[in-house]
């Protein structure tokens, strides 16, 4: 009975997908373009919207503007996510510049056996709208671009409510370039394995920092399963702390940390340990290099959280200060804090009897790797078969923050 019970929700859930496309579908562009933009927040002077093709122009038009939409419209408690437009330009222009001949790829072979692309963690799918925009004007304008079979293009996003931007999208896009593009959206956590679908290109923009590190070794092995041989995979992750320093407080850490290490200190998983008196404005990092996950239940892990002490397993802790010190310091029994004006260094004992005490306070940032790091994160954690393209174009191009580091980092990896 249970069974029986289990396979009809199983069932409802695919069906009201089903049911939510179609009626998405059925929509007129003007409702579909309205139903978009209302994700966002901006529904008032939405010209008159006939075609589909004006409200996918509009859409894209309207998401450009945008330097970063926080996800407010999120109801199951996710809110601290993002959906950034101008950070992930660079992977998508080079995928566009693939898809249409400009770099290695021949018109010819695109032309016979369009590649089938996937975006997972999607969010409200900016960068898909980018890259759709971008392709769909090379085609329209130059001769001879009659595809065999139209582009497969599936979203992904573990976000349920992100659907209500998605699939409007989607239909959108179907109707306006059925010649060029094909279009589904899929409600999925990457934790799962992945529809037995095969892709040419996979696309992870902003993902990974949003995964528990204890998660990855399903995530990643996930993704290289749905991967063709030869095919390649784009992944990017923040280069910052989310919620944490100012620039120049974390500039001035980073300083005194390289000039204590006396070479160029490597960026990676963080913990923040914030001083209460001066609240999140000022405080320390101390970078987890170790990749140990610190919090009792990893699945707990929200980016930019506070979290209690009861929720943490001190010993780990203990074990990534003295690695912290260790690595960037150079000293076995010290780290750095930050209490508003100076850098103090503090003895290890002295931090977790400041923890215990309450004194101070963990906060979980965001991932923050550099290029060595994440190329060694994603292959450990792979089953074998992914290998990294020394695809440097993209990477370089991706925004500055203002300690010159990248404020994201990229690679390109392919299957074996």
């Amino acid at each position: 009975m249970i069974r029986i019970l289990y396979l009809f929700i199983l069932l409802a859930g695919t069906f009201s997908s089903v049911l939510a496309a179609a009626s998405a579908e059925d929509l007129s562009p003007q409702e579909l373009t309205r139903r978009y933009m209302s994700v966002l927040g901006h529904t008032e002077d939405i010209p008159k919207i006939t075609t589909p093709r004006e409200g996918f122009d509009y859409i894209v038009q309207s998401i450009t503007s945008l330097s970063g939409q926080p996800h407010k419209h999120v109801d199951s408690g996710l809110q601290y996510g993002w959906s950034f437009f101008e950070k992930n330009i660079p992977p998508v222009e080079f995928m566009k510049e693939l898809m249409t001949g400009i770099k290695t790829w021949k018109k010819e072979q695109i032309l016979s056996g369009p590649p089938s692309i996937a975006d997972i963690g999607c969010g409200l799918g900016f960068s898909a709208a980018y890259f759709v925009s971008e392709v769909v004007k090379v085609y329209d304008t130059e001769p001879r671009w009659e595809l065999k079979s139209p582009i497969k293009l599936d979203l992904y996003d573990i976000t349920p409510e992100h659907q209500k931007a998605l699939q409007p999208l989607v239909a959108l896009v179907n109707a306006a370039y059925p010649q060029y593009f094909h279009l589904k959206t899929f409600t999925h956590d990457a934790k799962d394995p992945f529809p037995a679908n095969q892709y040419r290109v996979v696309f992870a923009l902003n993902l990974m920092h949003y995964i528990p590190e204890s998660d990855w070794l399903r995530v990643v092995p996930n993704i290289e399963n749905i991967l063709e041989k030869g095919g390649m995979f784009l992944v990017t992750t923040d280069h910052y702390c989310g919620g944490a320093s100012s620039y120049e407080q974390f500039q001035k850490l980073e300083g005194a940390a390289k000039k204590r290490a006396g070479e160029k200190s490597a960026l990676s998983p963080l913990l923040c340990l914030v001083n209460p008196e001066y609240g999140n404005h000022f405080q320390t990092i101390v970078l987890n290099t170790s990749f140990e996950p610190f919090l009792r239940d990893p699945t707990s892990y929200v980016p930019g959280s506070s979290v209690k002490i009861e929720q943490v397993n001190m010993k780990v802790i203990r074990n990534i200060l003295k690695k912290s010190a260790k690595e960037r310091f150079n000293n076995l029994g010290t780290i750095a804090l930050y209490n508003g004006k100076n850098l103090a260094e503090v003895s290890i004992d002295e931090v977790i009897s400041q923890l215990e005490d309450g004194s101070l306070l963990i906060r979980l940032g965001n991932y923050v790797f550099d290029e060595t790091l994440l190329e060694g994160a994603i292959l450990t954690r792979a089953k074998g078969t992914l290998s990294r393209l020394k695809i440097t174009s993209w990477p370089q191009k991706l925004l500055k923050n203002s300690f010159g580091y990248p404020s994201t980092v990229g690679l390109t990896f392919t299957r074996k």
